[in-house]
């Protein structure tokens, strides 16, 4: 019996021992027991299945965040410093919420693309000077007017620039006839009659050829004088043609002095019987005289071949052709007149009774301006300075030399 009192008492402490049912030094809390709490009477204290020093947010968990409740720290699928934009990561935008920064496919620092070989910024192709167009107005200037060149560049970009002087700017000028025409800048003028081809140079591109086409003048009051006059053609045979006439021998010389080419078609000839009414001599449509040079119109015969930078014609009465009508000038007295096709006066000279006898032209020889072309007083042929002392000298100065 007391063998077995002993042995329901040791049963009793084991019980004891093996089943606590009570916190140890918590009274709201669980101590040191694997299904109560220690020392967090509402968290978790180093239970994997619980929170440590969080109450809402995890610690150290690879399922869950750390230190950020609303982003991800470190986490190869989530953005590590910035809520609403990606940080280093392939896919997303790194320093520009709208825009992309290093990548390949979007731009950087600009709305357009930058050093992308698909977009405009410094790598577009480069602007070249496609083309230069040379132009000229009139391009049938008269030899009193000039012709304006203008100059234009037109570029890769579409830009178009007009060429003023400069050192990359060069002309080709193409002359003709006795004197070359004459450009100063961007005008180019012609004292003579003729054709010529400009084309232009202009930073090692050649332009387009332009043909400027310059056209005499009409003559105007003045462009001609008259250097010397034969009014008796008995002096001798003055038009070369074997015979002497007191009427065919006569002559009349013009030189023109206007510094031009100038023509003279439909000018004509006229004396003072006749004066403006019926001409003693017209000249052909294209009839031009250039400038210095001289044109004599004898009363009639057959002039032998004119000296240079001279022109001879037999009086042509274009009214009745064939019925010479001469120049009929009277020794004694008349006037000669030049007129244009609209009968404007060019020039004229009067001489003898007409002139209250000054000239005097009742000699049988010339009366020839000293000196020749420039004076203003008529001489006796064979007076006049530097005169080998002959009666006549058509279509040569007063010495035998060329205008």
């Amino acid at each position: 019996m007391r063998l077995r009192w002993m042995f329901l008492l040791l049963m009793s402490l084991s019980l004891v021992v093996a089943c606590p049912s009570a916190d140890d030094d918590d009274s709201a809390g669980d101590d040191d027991d694997a299904t109560a709490d220690d020392d967090d009477a509402t968290a978790d204290d180093d239970d994997a299945t619980a929170d440590d020093d969080d109450a809402t947010a995890d610690d150290d968990d690879a399922t869950a965040d750390d230190d950020d409740a609303t982003a991800d720290d470190d986490d190869a699928t989530a953005d590590d410093d910035d809520a609403t934009a990606d940080d280093d990561d392939a896919t997303a935008d790194d320093d520009d919420a709208t825009a992309d920064d290093d990548d390949a496919t979007a731009d950087d620092d600009d709305s357009a693309d930058d050093d992308d070989a698909t977009a405009d910024d410094d790598d577009s192709a480069a602007i070249t000077l496609a083309s230069v167009v040379l132009s000229a107005d009139p391009t049938t200037p008269d030899t009193r007017e000039a012709s304006t060149l203008e100059v234009v560049a037109n570029y890769s970009d579409g830009n178009a620039v007009f060429i003023t002087l400069a050192s990359d700017l060069t002309f080709d000028v193409t002359g003709f006839g006795d004197a070359t025409p004459l450009r100063t800048d961007f005008e180019l003028e012609s004292v003579t009659a003729g054709s010529v081809d400009v084309f232009v140079t202009f930073d090692g591109v050649d332009s387009n050829t332009v043909s400027v086409n310059f056209v005499p003048s009409q003559v105007q009051a003045d462009d001609f004088v008259v250097n010397e006059l034969l009014a008796d053609g008995t002096a001798g045979d003055a038009n070369g043609d074997g015979s002497t006439s007191a009427d065919e021998d006569t002559f009349v010389e013009f030189v023109n002095v206007s510094g031009v080419e100038v023509g003279l078609g439909g000018a004509q000839v006229f004396d003072n019987d006749l004066d403006n009414s019926l001409a003693r001599h017209t000249f052909g449509s294209l009839t031009s005289v250039l400038p210095g040079h001289a044109v004599v119109v004898f009363g009639g015969g057959s002039p032998v071949a004119a000296p240079a930078n001279a022109e001879f014609f037999a009086a042509d009465n274009a009214n009745d052709p064939g019925n010479p009508f001469y120049l009929a000038l009277d020794p004694v007295g008349d006037a000669i007149r030049l007129r244009d096709a609209s009968g404007g006066l060019i020039t004229e000279l009067i001489y003898g009774s007409l002139a209250g006898g000054t000239p005097d032209a009742n000699i049988d020889e010339s009366i020839n301006l000293d000196p020749d072309v420039s004076g203003t007083d008529y001489d006796a042929h064979s007076t006049v300075s530097g005169s080998p002392a002959s009666l006549f000298s058509p279509g040569v100065m007063s010495d035998g030399s060329s205008f």
